[in-house]
Formats: structure tokens, C-alpha cells, sequence
């Protein structure tokens, strides 16, 4: 069921061309600017290899991820992402 809602998700957003807003580019940053292997380190501290991806696509996580990534980095949601108008 999930994976037949994923499809539906792909495909909506496909066909009227959904562009992500918010970027994670910063969360990326980050990591880099501290040492650390985005992908390893994410996987290492709990965080889902598909969750993984979906963050470095700019896709959509919910709200656990960002409370579990401030934990995990103690900062706050903006220090990790921010909104980029698409034109």
C-alpha cells in the first residue's frame, strides 16, 4: 500500500510539476563544514537511508526528521534549511 501511494505522489507530482521549495542545502553544509560524511553519518545516527535521499533531493521529510536532526546537531530548523521561491 505504501509503495502504491508513493507511485501516486511521483506521479501527481510529475504531471503538475510540484517543485520542492524548501532546501536542505544547509543541513549539507553542515555537515561538511563540521567533518563529517553527510551519508554516513546521517545512516549512523538513525536517520533512514531513504530519508537520506529525500533530503538530499530537497524532497519532503516530516517534522520527526527535522526535531530528530536539530536533536542530533543541536540547533534549530532554519540552521538546516531554508525556503527558496521557485520562478
Amino acid at each position: 500500500m505504501k509503495m502504491y501511494i508513493y507511485v501516486l505522489y511521483i506521479l501527481y507530482n510529475l504531471v503538475f510539476e510540484v517543485k520542492e521549495m524548501i532546501k536542505f542545502d544547509k543541513l549539507f553544509e553542515r555537515l561538511e563544514a563540521e567533518g563529517k560524511s553527510s551519508t554516513y553519518w546521517l545512516r549512523q545516527n538513525g536517520v533512514h537511508p531513504t530519508v537520506v535521499n529525500k533530503l538530499k533531493k530537497d524532497g519532503r521529510v516530516n517534522i520527526d526528521t527535522i526535531d530528530k536532526l536539530c536533536e542530533l546537531l543541536d540547533c534549530q530548523p532554519g540552521d538546516l534549511m531554508e525556503y527558496v521561491r521557485e520562478e
